[in-house]
């Protein structure tokens, strides 16, 4: 008998990445999460300025538990993926997380929803833009149709960024938040066109 397939995917190390960040020239590895990654994760999300804060998680957050962040790094690589980018710290000791992306994938690999969020000492250095880039294509590639996102009307570096990447962007009047929705690829199949027709209203 063939071995089943796994629960939890294996650690996808032929998508790691190097780049080199055009302002300050730091080598930067985009990379998918390791629950290993928990205490830099903790210490990127705690050192971000409210405002960052507030544009993510549609609320303040000032602490983050072991348990939150666990959660963030502990994932199935099948249904979620999480890419990170990491630096050597400039002080030498040890990496730094200076960004990441995450999508939610349906059990149809119908949709899947994301999330992203950069350093504030990061901005301006294209790296939300390598980022989201990695995860669309990364999303193209396993035949995901459609990413979609919501962003705070006044959260104007994402919604730049969003119009740069090609998603279509709508006012949300129930939630008063923005409906971003890129197309990744054709629906092929009328159950597909219907559900996603029906989600667009």
């Amino acid at each position: 008998d063939k071995p089943g397939r796994p629960i939890i995917q294996p650690y996808p190390r032929e998508l790691e990445e190097w780049i080199v960040l055009p302002k300050s020239g730091r080598r930067v590895i985009i990379r998918p999460v390791l629950a290993e990654d928990e205490p830099a994760h903790r210490a990127f999300h705690e050192l971000q300025s409210p405002e960052s804060i507030r544009y993510r998680f549609f609320q303040y957050r000032k602490h983050f538990s072991r348990e939150d962040v666990a959660q963030m790094v502990q994932i199935d690589y099948d249904r979620e993926m999480v890419f990170i980018a990491n630096a050597p710290r400039e002080d030498g000791e040890g990496e730094e997380t200076l960004g990441t992306v995450r999508t939610w994938t349906d059990a149809d690999n119908l949709q899947c929803e994301f999330a992203v969020m950069v350093h504030d000492k990061m901005k301006g250095e294209g790296l939300g833009v390598a980022l989201m880039q990695k995860m669309i294509d990364y999303c193209r590639a396993r035949g995901t149709v459609e990413m979609v996102g919501n962003v705070l009307p006044d959260n104007r570096p994402m919604l730049q960024l969003a119009e740069h990447l090609g998603f279509e962007i709508k006012f949300n009047t129930e939630e008063e938040v923005m409906d971003l929705r890129l197309v990744l690829n054709e629906p092929e199949k009328d159950w597909q066109r219907e559900r996603l027709g029906k989600s667009a209203h």
